[in-house]
């Protein structure tokens, strides 16, 4: 990659020894100047990712209800689901023991 950087830096028709030795410090100037641009960008690209990681977070947290909000509203959808199947519970328990009601009457009558 440095050497391709190298190459890039070099202008056309001009020879890379020509190109290090006219460098002020020359090869090792060079690739340490590189080094600190190549730094510096990276560093750059880290905080930006850090600062939409933030944004992201940030409109995520407002999309959101606050989490009183939700766990009054979980707790209201669960207490309505529970008296719902409670409902069904006693229902289907007065129909069995009607059921078994009718059962008796039938056989009590049929003996009889």
């Amino acid at each position: 990659m440095l050497f391709q950087t190298l190459a890039w830096d070099v202008g056309e028709g001009q020879a890379m020894a020509d190109f290090i030795g006219s460098y002020k410090g020359g090869l090792k100037a060079w690739a340490s100047e590189r080094y600190k641009l190549w730094s510096d960008r990276l560093d750059e690209m880290n905080l930006q990712s850090r600062v939409l990681a933030v944004i992201q977070l940030v409109k995520y947290r407002h999309s959101i209800l606050s989490d009183q909000d939700l766990i009054t509203r979980y707790q209201t959808a669960l207490d309505n689901e529970f008296h719902k199947a409670i409902r069904e519970l006693r229902e289907a328990q007065e129909w069995r023991l009607k059921t078994i009601e009718g059962s008796r009457k039938l056989v009590t009558e049929t003996t009889a």
